[in-house]
């Protein structure tokens, strides 16, 4: 027989009326039953998004967007969206300079660094760097090279657009 149990939970409560805002007058409490219900998940096939995450984020020949930088700057990407950034960044200082490689965020107004690699004297070091940004509207992505001494290699895919819909490497489509 089945038993309805009344759940008074304010974090599930809040979670109700922001998935369903619709229900957000009704000061009823939830319910739970001890009666195992199958659920059978649509939506993302409902959205359009069979594919897993980790695959819908594959690198494609198509995709590939690969960049060098050694002594300069290059602008990654400026279209909004989420990116995944892949890099090695080698940095190499003979005791004379202070070679450095990082990535800045520049939005029209000011920059602003996210990583900064090297910037000593005598040293040398490689780093792999993996991150996934978002870019806005009139926001760039900048790989920075202090000097030849600093290269950094890799490559840069969207994997989402501005408003979260991830995208489908290029080229893939289900039967």
């Amino acid at each position: 027989m089945a038993q309805i149990i009344d759940v008074t939970s304010e974090p599930l409560q809040a979670t109700v009326r922001r998935l369903v805002p619709s229900q957000a007058g009704f000061s009823e409490d939830l319910q739970a039953s001890n009666v195992i219900q199958p659920i059978i998940d649509l939506t993302p096939t409902a959205e359009g998004s069979q594919l897993p995450q980790e695959l819908r984020t594959a690198i494609s020949f198509t995709d590939l967007n690969p960049f060098n930088v050694s002594n300069g700057n290059a602008t990654l990407t400026s279209t909004p969206g989420f990116y995944e950034v892949y890099c090695t960044t080698t940095i190499e200082n003979d005791g004379s300079t202070s070679a450095t490689a990082q990535f800045s965020f520049l939005n029209g107004a000011s920059t602003k660094n996210l990583f900064i690699m090297g910037g000593m004297n005598d040293s040398s070091g490689i780093n792999y760097i993996r991150f996934i940004c978002f870019l806005d509207t009139n926001d760039l992505l900048l790989a920075i090279s202090s000097s030849a001494d600093a290269l950094m290699t890799g490559s840069v895919r969207q994997i989402a657009d501005r408003y979260g819909n991830l995208l489908n490497p290029t080229g893939f489509t289900f039967e």
